[in-house]
């Protein structure tokens, strides 16, 4: 018999050949900073790598970090989220 050791600390600095660090997927949705359903549509989506093991869905960090480099976002693309205000004409009130 094995256990399957997960951590909720996460070590950042993983070294080379060192065994990965997995985490459940409580730890895992708390490590990205979004809702346990939230990450188990990215896991049905395709988006994040999980694995079944058992009963259990356990995530590789080295994964997770991988996902989060690929939604980051780009300086200069939110333009869409607000309104653009250097084209507003400023009316000035009566006197």
């Amino acid at each position: 018999m094995f256990y399957i050791v997960v951590q909720d600390q996460i070590a950042h600095d993983q070294r080379v050949g060192e065994a990965p660090v997995w985490l459940g997927t409580t730890a895992a949705a708390r490590h990205l900073g979004i809702t346990p359903r939230t990450l188990y549509r990215l896991i049905d989506h395709g988006q994040v790598p999980a694995y079944a093991l058992g009963r259990v869905y356990r995530l590789r960090v080295a994964d997770l970090d991988r996902y989060l480099d690929t939604v980051r976002v780009v300086p200069g693309t939110l333009g869409h989220l607000y309104r653009d205000r250097s084209h507003d004409e400023r009316v000035t009130p009566p006197a």
